[in-house]
């Protein structure tokens, strides 16, 4: 009878150990991971749904059709940036804007020290909508309730923005960032892709990371 070396013995103990940890891990996070609103009602929050773009002439107009196609949220409008693109997405979200008076586009200003270009279109967003609620005349008109970032390159179902807005309101939050379905085109990113969810599930405590105020957690995730 050959006896295992007691070393190797130990490794594979700790290794059962840790599988069998990770494992449970994954299962609470799937078990206790918060769920957006399923056939969310209308909303009456005002909205802002805010898109920075640059060079995205090949998603600007359907990005741009889901947000407007969008159930449920009548107090929406939209604001695009375009950081100084240099193909015809300014063209095209500037068509898109004269056609519908819920759009409004602006181009970015330049990048100032210390910024990178996403953040900076970001901000200028979000200040773009305080200018607006500043200077609205009604004022019985309420300011913007909920901001909501999206890429461009995202498409959106059409509750999309009713239900993370209900989502937030049911679980009193005020913030959100909601994990979207990962669409994998190739055989190269649907054998890799998958992993992103899989380490972020198994390794991450969500529910722990909602309390904390750790910038660590922040930096995992991006």
């Amino acid at each position: 009878m050959t006896r295992i070396p007691l070393d190797v013995s130990l490794f594979c103990a700790i290794g059962a150990v840790m599988a069998i940890g990770i494992f449970l891990h994954l299962l609470l996070n799937c078990l206790l991971r918060r769920r957006v609103v399923a056939g969310a009602r209308a909303i009456d929050e005002r909205i802002a749904v805010l898109i920075p773009m640059r060079n995205e002439e090949a998603h600007a107009a359907a990005v741009l059709a889901d947000v407007l196609a969008q159930e449920g949220a009548a107090n929406m409008n939209v604001w695009v940036c375009d950081d100084h693109s240099g193909d015809n997405t300014w063209a095209i979200i500037s068509a898109v804007a004269a056609a519908d008076n819920r759009v409004r586009v602006f181009q970015a200003a330049d990048l100032p020290l210390g910024w990178l270009g996403k953040p900076w279109a970001c901000q200028q967003l979000r200040q773009a909508v305080r200018d607006a609620d500043a200077e609205r005349d009604d004022s019985a008109t309420r300011a913007t309730d909920v901001l909501i970032f999206i890429d461009a390159d995202v498409r959106l179902a059409p509750n999309a923005v009713s239900a993370a807005v209900s989502t937030m309101k049911r679980h009193q939050l005020a913030f959100l960032s909601p994990f979207p379905k990962q669409i994998y085109r190739g055989w190269l990113p649907t054998t890799f892709q998958p992993l992103l969810q899989w380490a972020i599930l198994s390794m991450l405590p969500l529910r722990l990371m909602e309390r904390s105020a750790r910038t660590a957690y922040d930096r995992e995730l991006a």
